[in-house]
């Protein structure tokens, strides 16, 4: 089993309940696949604290909200996409640089925020058990 480290006390995460995965400060147009853990009350402490007053993010990765502002995200794209691109013909010589742009746009999207989420899940909360289990 790996072992993860706490980035701010330095000790042990054991459990996924007391997991907390964030994104390390990267740009926004940058897809940030390094990330930082957190036991979950040491990560309440630094938002709690002067300086995570001003914090804006980073957002827990692996949070439900999270899982629903990607899926309401998503969807939001999707149909704005589609109703933007309802009067084009699908003849690829006549798809215009707009529509290509915002199905572009769409894809980025997509991969900027679906990337953190799913190495989130592999690196770290598939591999730690759950304090339920036996």
């Amino acid at each position: 089993m790996d072992r993860f480290i706490c980035d701010k006390c330095k000790k042990e995460i054991k459990y996924k309940e007391d997991l907390i995965v964030v994104p390390k400060n990267t740009p926004f147009f940058v897809i940030p696949l390094s990330l930082k853990t957190f036991h979950n009350s040491c990560y309440s402490k630094k938002i709690k604290s002067p300086s995570g007053f001003f914090l804006l993010g980073p957002n827990p990765i692996n949070s439900k909200s999270y899982g629903k502002f990607l899926v309401a995200g998503y969807v939001i794209l999707l149909f704005g996409s589609l109703a933007l691109l309802s009067g084009v013909q699908w003849n690829i010589s006549k798809l215009s640089f707009n529509s290509i742009l915002l199905l572009l746009i769409f894809a980025y999207f997509m991969i900027i925020t679906g990337v953190p989420k799913v190495l989130s899940h592999y690196r770290y909360e598939k591999a730690l058990p759950s304090k339920n289990a036996k």
